[in-house]
């Protein structure tokens, strides 16, 4: 599968950890891109309907990047990151990136089969053997393979959240301890679906992605071996797997102040990022796995 994805934008909309990513016009400080298009009607109709959403929906803050091939052409802050401060919300402001910590865990993935250490089609027992499930299915094991976690179509139980959000990471005592906590959960369960079956979201398919990245790829934790293959190549200085302090916006339930916390879902929903950071991923996308900088991510139409 090659990537064909010509212009991006995304906006992160902060008050519920919202990431929207849309296809369609892109657009940094100036209005006019490397090829000479001027995206000053874009900027102007975009920003409109941000203020006019925020209004609608009370929302706190909203930061957006338009990206056109190799450069960011607009980025700016709507509202706040941080409403009873007054601190409002700029580019550079740090949001925790919910799912889209998906697609960063997926390209760190391709990036293992690309180099031919993962094979997307074997059974996640294959680089996991402590991964086992109580027998539903026939051959359910052999048949819960790297691609299904990646498509959601592994059939294991999706929303296993005991203990995802804490105040301090468990890699802080235990690299091992919320994985071995885990499979131990998982082996004491059956898979919801015959793997191949059904697509049905799955948060737990993930994090089993993001341990396969990590071990096959030797890093002692996911968020070490994330920061040195694939954030800090691509430039993105602001990001991490582990909670940023600095810029940070406020989180907000029910339009209630409320603290982020660190996750042991890092794989699936608990990395920190900006709208300028995430804008050099989507460069490297857009490049057909090339980033501007000449960092090589990942190999055009080898995904089968």
């Amino acid at each position: 599968m090659k990537i064909s994805f010509k212009k991006i934008f995304f906006m992160l909309l902060f008050s519920s950890f919202i990431l929207f990513i849309a296809t369609g016009c892109s657009s940094s400080s100036t209005s006019t891109s490397n090829a000479g298009t001027d995206y000053t009607a874009t900027i102007e109709d975009t920003s409109a309907y941000i203020n006019t959403i925020i209004k609608q929906y009370n929302l706190v803050g909203v930061s957006i990047a338009l990206v056109d091939n190799d450069k960011t052409v607009w980025s700016k802050g709507f509202g706040y990151a941080d409403k009873e401060n007054k601190i409002p919300a700029n580019a550079y402001t740090v949001y925790m990136i919910g799912s889209v910590s998906k697609t960063l865990t997926t390209v760190a993935l391709l990036n293992l089969y690309d180099k031919g250490l993962v094979e997307l089609d074997e059974p996640v027992t294959s680089y996991l053997p402590e991964f086992d499930m109580k027998e539903r299915y026939a051959n359910q094991m052999q048949d819960i393979t790297v691609r299904r976690l990646l498509d959601h179509h592994s059939g294991i139980p999706g929303d296993i959240y005991n203990s995802g959000f804490v105040d301090e990471m468990w890699d802080d005592w235990d690299k091992s301890l919320y994985i071995n906590w885990l499979y131990s959960y998982l082996k004491d369960d059956y898979p919801t679906y015959a793997p191949g079956q059904v697509a049905s979201y799955c948060n737990t398919g993930f994090i089993l992605a993001g341990e396969i990245v990590r071990k096959v790829g030797g890093g002692s934790t996911l968020a070490s071996y994330m920061q040195e293959n694939l954030l800090a190549p691509l430039g993105m200085n602001k990001s991490s797997c582990r909670k940023i302090t600095d810029n940070l916006a406020m989180g907000y339930i029910g339009g209630e102040p409320t603290s982020e916390m660190e996750a042991n879902l890092t794989a699936t929903g608990g990395m920190y990022s900006t709208v300028t950071d995430m804008a050099q991923f989507i460069m490297m996308l857009l490049g057909e796995g090339i980033h501007p900088n000449g960092t090589r991510i990942l190999m055009p139409g080898l995904w089968p």
